[in-house]
């Protein structure tokens, strides 16, 4: 039974079409039916479901149930009044209702199944959907229908949907995760309860209603949150470090993901990216001494060391025994545009000479030395792949007496006892110019550019071959443009 306020009573006072009886009651009957099959409560049809004013009408809805009450229907029962404010309220309060009554069939024998219940916007004339939208909102925003893990019944808006599962393990406490979640969403819940939901099958339209989520996604800055990085311990990190081997993970959380995420302790109990930690070799006794590297802590090796599933799952996420190798990858290639100075460039290189002789170096590795800065002629630093040899170092062609550029490389790099030729073919293979080379722009590149990068004068582009012969439409770039380099300091 539906109370009839004042307001509702007060739209419908004067209405014609509405008897007198129903106008002079304090209650309106409100029925609504379920669909129960062997499979449990179903929506029922739009086509299967007709709308009752204690008779069948001719209108159907897509109601999720069946729906009885005094309805004002035209003369035919073919039509439903849009306009009349009791119809109105009445479907504000068929969703209301129904959301209400899901909220106690969740907690009974059919449990998840009720949410197969939720109303859909009608397909009904809009003024009437307007009012059933409104229901449903306010029925949302005030009637608990999310089942806790403490199993009470929540509010959407008080609830938290953890899709990682995180919530449920001993080894993180769950306050922290909640502070979290509310704090990245701007939310302002000071109440001391669990707001986990159970898992269903129906969390996207619940998102869609307002629910909100720790993701997988997420997790890269919850390890960050200042109250986790404070009370996470060494024994909770090799738990976190199993459950996330173990939990089954969403197809865009990978290892390329994991690799970036501050989650493993290192040796100075600093929450780190596995890309950046290494294990230490046998014969390394000062590894737990190391400031400026990595080492994964000891527990966790121990841990590994005894668990070699996880110890393969750790490398693949980019953990390395610290070779020299290893060091090269994970420490210099990712900022070797910015790596090599004045103190180190002749202890750097001579290590990378040392290795390139061993054979350890690859191609591709090689080739983004090239972008490593060293020592010019005259102590300037400057990218390898920009330099010249000197003519100490006898190359093909010798022209630090010809150009007038520092861009020659240091004779400093002449390591003692070490053959010359071995040295040039070291650098060489980095990327150190030993003659002119031809500069090849194939691609399409402007005028300007051409000037500014490839210091071709701009006279050439003023002589008869290269006006075009329709003024409106100039020539404003080229393609396969073959110059050498320097052609700006011929006369």
């Amino acid at each position: 039974d539906l109370s009839l306020d004042e307001t509702i009573k007060t739209k419908i006072k004067n209405k014609k079409n509405i008897f007198k009886k129903l106008k002079e009651s304090n209650s309106v009957e409100l029925t609504l039916g379920i669909k129960k099959t062997k499979t449990g409560i179903q929506r029922i049809n739009e086509e299967d479901n007709l709308l009752f004013s204690y008779l069948p009408t001719s209108v159907k809805s897509n109601i999720p149930v069946l729906v009885n009450s005094s309805f004002i229907m035209g003369a035919n029962r073919q039509e439903l009044h849009v306009d009349s404010p009791l119809n109105q309220w009445l479907f504000y309060n068929i969703s209301y209702e129904l959301i209400r009554w899901i909220g106690d069939l969740v907690v009974d024998e059919y449990g998840f199944q009720a949410y197969r219940l939720l109303p859909n916007k009608l397909h009904l004339a809009n003024e009437l959907n307007c009012e059933y939208e409104r229901g449903k909102l306010e029925a949302i925003n005030q009637i608990p229908i999310l089942v806790s893990e403490s199993d009470e019944l929540l509010r959407i808006k008080d609830a938290i949907f953890d899709e990682v599962g995180l919530s449920k393990e001993a080894f993180i406490d769950r306050q922290i995760i909640k502070d979290f979640v509310l704090k990245r969403n701007s939310i302002n819940i000071t109440n001391d309860y669990n707001p986990f939901i159970k898992k269903t099958e129906f969390e996207n339209i619940f998102l869609e209603l307002g629910l909100i989520k720790l993701s997988w996604e997420d997790l890269s800055l919850f390890f960050s949150h200042e109250d986790f990085v404070e009370t996470h311990t060494i024994e909770d990190n090799i738990k976190l470090i199993k459950f996330l081997k173990d939990t089954k993970k969403p197809e865009n959380i990978r290892n390329k993901t994991l690799m970036n995420w501050r989650f493993i302790f290192d040796h100075r109990n600093i929450l780190t990216t596995p890309i950046e930690l290494f294990i230490p070799i046998i014969d390394d006794a000062k590894w737990r001494e190391e400031q400026t590297i990595s080492y994964l802590h000891e527990n966790i090796q121990d841990y590994i060391l005894e668990n070699n599933n996880y110890k393969i799952w750790l490398e693949k996420l980019g953990v390395r025994e610290k070779t020299d190798i290893a060091y090269l990858e994970k420490n210099i290639l990712p900022k070797i545009d910015k790596y090599g100075t004045e103190e180190n460039t002749f202890i750097e290189m001579k290590r990378f000479f040392d290795m390139f002789v061993d054979g350890k170096l690859s191609n591709d590795i090689m080739d983004k030395l090239s972008n490593i800065h060293v020592l010019t002629s005259k102590n300037k630093l400057l990218k390898v792949s920009k330099c010249y040899f000197s003519n100490v170092f006898n190359p093909e062609l010798k022209l630090e007496d010809i150009l007038d550029k520092d861009i020659f490389l240091n004779e400093k790099y002449l390591f003692h006892n070490i053959d010359k030729d071995d040295i040039k073919r070291f650098f060489k293979k980095i990327g150190v110019k030993d003659k002119i080379n031809l500069i090849k722009a194939s691609a399409k590149i402007s005028k300007q550019d051409l000037s500014s990068q490839y210091k071709i004068s701009k006279d050439y582009f003023n002589s008869g071959d290269h006006i075009s012969p329709y003024p409106h439409l100039p020539i404003s770039s080229y393609s396969d443009i073959i110059t050498i380099e320097h052609i700006d300091l011929t006369d």
